[in-house]
């Protein structure tokens, strides 16, 4: 009968170094998600000769193919390997590779963090203040509510079949991923929001939370006061959640970032240069947004080519997404290189109604107006 186990260190050699080829393959394996097995899964053979047509399930490989298919063929050297089949082959020359599987599960290894490099998420310390840090959970929530123009109440009084006006709180998570709220809720702001609307039996009261989110949609009350007109929500009440800025709070960078302006400004002006087309070939997806690099490299094409500390200093001033790295160049083109006042009022009232145009046949209420006397009168050519 085959063997299926690594034979006695008397008979095969010293059973220290089989020990530690064991532990190094174990430790690779690992290290790099390797199933020992599998490699050899496609070449095994079984004992018998009938079996060799359908070689499954036998566990065993010929010598030379343990060799040629020894996963760590780079860390090992070829005399290790050679021992390793020799120790676990059988009488017949087969290597017995299942063995040698079972045997790296039971190997006690040291820790891997000693033994092996490793390339840890090291984070640098960052002390930028943001704006969103000053704004609650729920101003930043009723921003995407505004900007996604969602309807929140008749989600959850899906999940809330008597009108109770309560739910739990997997069923608040499951409403704000139908609609596609969740990657904008981090769990702190998610958590926050839970306390605030949640009862003492632990339900959340989802009537208070609407009338919280949807506020700026209506006006509480509106029926007592008939004569108060709502105002349509616009870009600023989804700004706080679109857009977050690095507050700034130094004078002296105050300063120099104004006379950065001021001297980009002046530089434009004077070589009538065109900012606009130039960023917005770096803008492939029409984001408004550009890298830093980017930025650089634009400013270099145009001659006006910023030191790495100025560029930074413009990343402070229209970096809007929350990182060090997007730059809304759109802002940035606003403030060096504004419209003319002419042009600004051209393009309104292109989109606008006349309001200066009296009408010829109508008159305010709807009426026919009357031609003049003299038109009347005129006599009709013969």
């Amino acid at each position: 009968m085959a063997s299926s186990g690594p034979l006695p260190a008397s008979e095969r050699g010293p059973g220290r170094r089989l020990q530690q080829i064991l532990e190094r393959i174990a430790m690779l394996c690992k290290i790099r998600g390797v199933t020992f097995r599998t490699c050899y899964a496609d070449f095994e053979r079984a004992p018998s000769l009938s079996a060799r047509i359908s070689p499954r399930q036998s566990g065993k490989v010929t010598r030379s193919q343990f060799v040629r298919l020894f996963p760590f063929s780079s860390a090992f050297r070829t005399e290790d390997v050679e021992f390793l089949a020799e120790a676990f082959s059988n009488e017949n020359g087969d290597v017995n590779y299942v063995a040698v599987y079972e045997q790296l599960g039971d190997v006690p290894f040291a820790n891997t963090d000693s033994m092996f490099a490793r390339s840890d998420l090291v984070l640098k310390p960052d002390s930028t203040e943001w704006t969103h840090s000053k704004l609650t959970p729920m101003d930043r929530l009723r921003s995407k509510v505004v900007e996604k123009r969602v309807r929140l109440m008749e989600h959850f009084q899906s999940f809330d079949a008597l009108r109770k006006g309560t739910c739990t709180l997997s069923q608040v998570k499951a409403v704000f991923t139908i609609l596609d709220l969740t990657k904008e809720i981090p769990r702190d702001d998610f958590e926050a929001i839970a306390l605030r609307f949640s009862r003492a039996d632990g339900l959340f009261q989802y009537r208070d939370f609407c009338a919280e989110a949807d506020r700026d949609f209506t006006t509480p009350g509106l029926e007592k006061n008939p004569l108060i007109s709502v105002a349509m929500v616009d870009s600023s009440f989804s700004s706080p959640g679109r857009r977050n800025r690095i507050t700034i709070t130094s004078s002296a960078e105050a300063a120099a970032i104004d006379a950065l302006h001021s001297r980009l400004h002046s530089k434009i002006k004077k070589n009538r240069i065109l900012l606009l087309p130039a960023f917005q070939d770096m803008d492939k997806n029409k984001r408004g947004h550009i890298s830093k690099s980017q930025f650089s490299r634009v400013m270099a094409q145009l001659h006006l080519g910023l030191s790495v500390a100025e560029v930074e200093l413009m990343g402070a001033a229209y970096c809007d997404l929350g990182n060090h790295i997007d730059l809304n160049y759109i802002e940035f083109c606003q403030r060096i290189d504004p419209p003319e006042e002419g042009t600004v009022a051209a393009a309104v009232a292109l989109v606008s109604p006349r309001k200066d145009a009296t009408p010829k046949y109508f008159n305010a209420m709807g009426g026919i107006r009357p031609l003049d006397r003299e038109f009347r009168l005129m006599p009709l050519a013969h």
